[in-house]
């Protein structure tokens, strides 16, 4: 059995706010710029089909702001 022990799922609204996202998150922005994909759980699960990973273990994102979680 592979398991990905440490994958990020994040919404896909996301994906067009990388960048304000990433000014209010240095974080965030330091680990989600050039070619990082944000995956939605359906891509994720596709991916593991294609790589042949069994199980995964999702995460969010540790927003320094707690409102940005909402």
């Amino acid at each position: 059995m592979i398991v990905d022990a440490h994958v990020h799922v994040l919404p896909e609204s996301l994906r067009g706010r990388r960048d304000a996202i990433g000014a209010a998150d240095p974080w965030f922005a330091a680990c989600h710029t050039g070619d990082t994909v944000i995956a939605t759980v359906e891509e994720l699960l596709a991916a593991m089909d294609e790589s042949g990973v069994d199980r995964s273990v999702c995460f969010g994102w540790p927003f320094a702001d707690a409102a940005m979680c909402a």
